[in-house]
């Protein structure tokens, strides 16, 4: 990584693009803390998380999904939910069953909460794992191409339920290969290529940027 600087507001849904090898999973183990970076800071709500471990940032308020689905196959829908918000910073006054059984009502798990992973979909199994990072409760919530694998019709529920979630004043840093869905979506969107940000702005903006043609499309640009 070369100088990134990014930031996503309160409730604002944030696109991450780039080419294969350009950096964005690299950057997300950096926030999350699976990677120690070397150099720079990152914050969360003025805190200093660099550094610091994956559970310890999952507490101080940052859920992540993965592009690998990986639920724990021997527990329940519910089950996997749970251990979710075991490890996250907790609901206040709300009992954390209560705080689940609410939230696969939101995703739309309600109904198979007493089902195995193996027994569901890959759509389900993605939103399995977003309602476990979402158990964390989140104050930023990064997604990792949680659009992968999915038919067009899972691929619309997904987007209908991602933007509920930023309703809810949960800040989005989502990766994502499918442009039309990211442009939908994202309230502004940074562009990484070799480990540098080459382009950020409005999704409009970004779109008709030579830099980002360039990246994409292979043409030859005078930006």
């Amino acid at each position: 990584m070369q100088n990134v600087s990014l930031k996503v507001e309160e409730g604002e849904t944030v696109g991450l693009i780039g080419p294969n090898g350009s950096g964005k999973s690299t950057l997300f183990n950096a926030i999350s803390g699976v990677h120690r970076p070397d150099s720079g800071k990152i914050r969360l709500l003025g805190k200093s998380i660099a550094g610091k471990s994956p559970n310890s940032i999952c507490q101080m308020g940052i859920g992540r999904t993965f592009q690998i689905v990986k639920p724990f196959q021997s527990l329940t829908v519910y089950e996997n939910v749970l251990v979710g918000a075991m490890y996250g910073r907790g609901f206040g006054e709300k009992k954390l069953e209560d705080a689940c059984s609410e939230l696969l009502k939101f995703t739309g798990l309600e109904g198979k909460k007493d089902l195995l992973p193996g027994n569901l979909t890959i759509g389900d199994r993605r939103r399995i794992e977003l309602t476990r990072a979402l158990a964390t409760n989140p104050t930023l919530l990064l997604l990792d191409e949680v659009m992968a694998g999915l038919n067009p019709v899972e691929s619309n529920q997904y987007l209908e339920l991602v933007e509920n979630i930023g309703t809810r004043g949960i800040a989005i840093l989502m990766i994502e290969h499918v442009m039309k869905v990211v442009m939908a979506i994202s309230n502004r969107l940074y562009v990484l290529n070799f480990g540098e940000v080459i382009a950020e702005g409005k999704p409009e903006e970004v779109a008709s940027n030579k830099k980002v043609i360039s990246v994409y499309l292979g043409e030859e640009t005078n930006a």
